[in-house]
């Protein structure tokens, strides 16, 4: 008895939630990503002549268990001395629209590869841009 009044209450308050979303739809949003890319150190040395770099990022948005590429770009591959410091940093702003913060995620992934002399190295890094937040902000040093 107990485990039936409990599916019912269950498939009552889905129901709901159904009913709620028909009547009164979710506005969908829009979300601003700022990038900033810059050089987290000084590469100007001589050690540093064959060091290149190489940037791709990518976002996303997931929807339960969907995950969607809403933008991708990758930079061109250039020395490390050539990205500017934090003060002078690349900036990329991105607006990504019709975001339904109830059940949408964005999310920002980058991949940052270094090559000096043919030996690799690569890292990633992302950032999830809260559903309460209209702007995220992310920094990328390389």
């Amino acid at each position: 008895m107990f485990v039936s009044v409990v599916l019912l209450f269950a498939g009552c308050t889905s129901f709901q939630a159904q009913v709620e979303e028909m009547l009164f739809p979710e506005q969908p949003v829009c979300k601003k990503i700022i990038l900033k890319i810059y050089a987290g150190k000084n590469y100007s040395a001589a050690v540093y002549q064959d060091a290149l770099a190489a940037l791709e990022i990518t976002v996303i948005k997931t929807s339960g268990n969907t995950r969607t590429v809403v933008w991708n770009k990758t930079y061109e591959t250039k020395q490390l001395a050539q990205y500017p410091a934090l003060e002078n940093a690349l900036p990329e702003n991105i607006i990504i629209s019709n975001i339904k913060n109830s059940r949408e995620k964005v999310e920002v992934i980058y991949a940052l590869t270094y090559n000096t002399k043919g030996s690799m190295l690569q890292m990633y890094g992302d950032m999830l841009v809260a559903a309460k937040e209209q702007t995220g902000q992310l920094y990328i040093s390389l």
